[in-house]
């Protein structure tokens, strides 16, 4: 039985889950932009589904409102994990993306000091909710966005057009990366607890 998972984001993920339907059961999502309403939702087709792991696979610009007041992203990021935290559950596993922040306000007031700042606060964030949950694991979007760069990640004219705002490329790697994380998952070796009662095994019956 193919692996259950579900890609939730908050900008238009299609192609990426169209090619990740190739190998696993996935999520039919109710479009974008509401993830947290999908999870906070018990009657949701989410909750219906019962994915063994869930991607969620945000955009921090997004997330923002694309508003890049440091004092604003804090609240804003606080809130969203806030949010989240509430809706998880112990039966399924979770992936969340790291933080790479990128937009068109970036090209016209370029602050590098702000845009790591910004980041900075989604990763400590992120980094606290591993901690405190054992289901709860970082997914490495930023590392693919450096690998390809930029102008291969992301595509202001279909973002303008759709709210696409990864490149094909860009959304067939991250398609692997999900691969990855999915196999890796079905791999880890689970605990087991064995109880020898007495004159049972040793030196008994068996």
């Amino acid at each position: 039985m193919k692996p259950r998972i579900a890609v939730l984001s908050n900008v238009n993920m299609n192609y990426m889950i169209r090619l990740l339907k190739k190998e696993y059961e996935v999520y039919d999502s109710e479009g974008y932009g509401n993830e947290l309403g999908t999870l906070m939702n018990p009657a949701s087709s989410y909750h219906s589904f019962e994915p063994r792991i869930t991607f969620l696979l945000m955009d921090l610009m997004e997330v923002l409102e694309h508003e890049l007041d440091e004092a604003a992203g804090v609240s804003s990021i606080e809130q969203w994990f806030g949010m989240l935290e509430n809706c998880l559950d112990s039966r399924c596993l979770y992936y969340i993306s790291d933080a790479y922040l990128w937009g068109p306000e970036l090209e016209v007031v370029w602050d590098p000091d702000r845009k790591r700042a910004l980041e900075a606060i989604w990763q400590e964030k992120l980094n606290e909710l591993c901690k405190k949950h054992s289901n709860v694991f970082i997914l490495p979007y930023r590392h693919v966005i450096e690998k390809l760069g930029e102008e291969n990640t992301f595509s202001l004219k279909m973002w303008y057009l759709g709210r696409i705002l990864h490149t094909n490329e860009a959304q067939k790697r991250l398609a692997e990366l999900i691969c990855e994380k999915t196999s890796l998952q079905s791999r880890i070796p689970k605990k087991v607890l064995a109880l020898d009662l007495d004159n049972t095994l040793w030196g008994g019956l068996a």
